[in-house]
């Protein structure tokens, strides 16, 4: 007699549960791996949240890289005010000094080269003409050259200045989006100096609030990151200033003994700007002082980018080693590396702090990874260590 008949979904009819977020079919037959309903809930929570997440980092990308700037600020401006906070002064004070301090440095480096820049441009319009006549005299030294080359002066002024009064003209429509596009950068600016200025006057509170959250062993961890960052980043501060300095002032002596206009302000230009732009930095600090020179005597660039260039091994191989072993110790292909790289991901700001960046990522890695001995091998040898075995066999 047959046994009766079980009803849809008992025990007998149920295939056995797999214990994982698969669903598998006996051994021997075609199989269809699928996703239990638990675990297709859990990936497509996770995806919704990653798109989530990705969303909103493109929508505060903006103020995220606003605020990473000035934290970076922080750490580049908290030993001078903890050093006027060791010798009596309020946080805040002391705070307000230091960005005193900065903006005056600020404005006078603007006051110099504004000017500058104004009067060669004004300079280089008017002296259009003789330019060109130069430029025409010296074609027609070529042997050859008059007849593939035939340059009017008067001819070609005016179509400059046509060109440069159409140009202008078309121009005259971008200025809403100038203007829009100032607002913004003058906002963000805003925007840098009070989260700065917030997170230095109220660094020991800031940092008390997030170690509350995180149990001793961690806040010990962040801690540590923390003080690395504000010795590197402010290593990383004083390297480039006082390199910066260094060169404005050996520029502007060379710029007033050759003559070249505004010694000063190209002497800054050229020291501050070679320093604080990474990659390119040399190439576009060196441009105007070449034009300026030019304009005046066209021997005179030859001048300065002679001295460019000489100053440039100097600073190199002598100033440079010297400051930066003892405030940031940065191998020049890191360094480069993570210029270009934080300029791909960020811009300009991502291009400025790059370096420091690296420097901090190292230091960290330097204090919790261990270090090994080293094998002997010739791949490993240094100037410094054959020096060392030069000295010890002539010994």
């Amino acid at each position: 007699m047959s046994s009766p008949a079980q009803p849809f979904g008992s025990p007998e009819d149920e295939r056995p549960v797999v214990d994982s977020a698969f669903e598998k079919a006996p051994k021997g037959e075609f199989t269809v791996t699928l996703l239990s309903p638990k675990a297709f809930v859990q990936v497509m929570a996770l995806i919704i949240a990653t798109f989530a997440v990705l969303w909103l980092f493109e929508r505060l990308r903006e103020l995220l890289i606003v605020f990473v700037v000035s934290l970076f600020f922080s750490f580049a401006l908290e030993p001078a005010v903890n050093y006027l906070s060791r010798r009596g002064m309020r946080r805040g004070v002391a705070t307000g000094l230091t960005f005193l301090g900065v903006l005056v440095i600020a404005g006078v480096f603007v006051s110099a080269i504004v000017p500058a820049v104004v009067g060669q441009i004004s300079q280089f319009i008017q002296s259009a003409p003789q330019l060109l006549q130069s430029v025409a005299a010296w074609a027609q030294k070529i042997p050859g050259a008059s007849r593939y080359l035939s340059v009017d002066p008067a001819t070609q002024s005016i179509q400059i200045q046509e060109g440069l009064r159409e140009w202008l003209l078309g121009r005259a429509g971008d200025v809403v989006a100038a203007g829009t596009t100032a607002v913004s950068i003058l906002f963000n600016l805003m925007m840098v100096f009070f989260f700065t200025f917030y997170l230095v006057a109220d660094g020991p509170r800031f940092r008390k609030r997030i170690c509350s959250l995180l149990p001793p062993d961690r806040q010990r961890v962040l801690l540590h990151v923390w003080e690395i960052s504000i010795q590197r980043t402010g290593g990383f501060i004083y390297t480039k200033v006082l390199l910066g300095t260094i060169s404005a002032i050996a520029h502007t002596l060379f710029f007033l003994i050759i003559g070249v206009p505004y010694p000063l302000a190209m002497g800054m230009w050229m020291g501050f700007v070679s320093q604080f732009i990474p990659v390119i930095g040399t190439y576009l600090a060196v441009a105007i002082p070449l034009v300026v020179a030019a304009l005046k005597q066209p021997p005179l660039a030859l001048w300065v980018l002679g001295f460019v260039i000489v100053f440039q091994q100097l600073e190199n191989y002598f100033f440079s080693p010297k400051i930066s072993q003892k405030t940031m110790d940065i191998h020049p292909a890191v360094a480069l590396a993570a210029a270009v790289t934080g300029g791909y991901l960020f811009g300009a700001s991502g291009a400025l702090l790059g370096i420091p960046v690296a420097a901090i990522i190292q230091a960290i890695a330097s204090s919790y990874l261990q270090r090994r001995e080293l094998i002997t091998s010739p791949l490993l040898l240094t100037e410094e260590d054959e020096a060392v075995e030069d000295t010890s066999v002539e010994t």
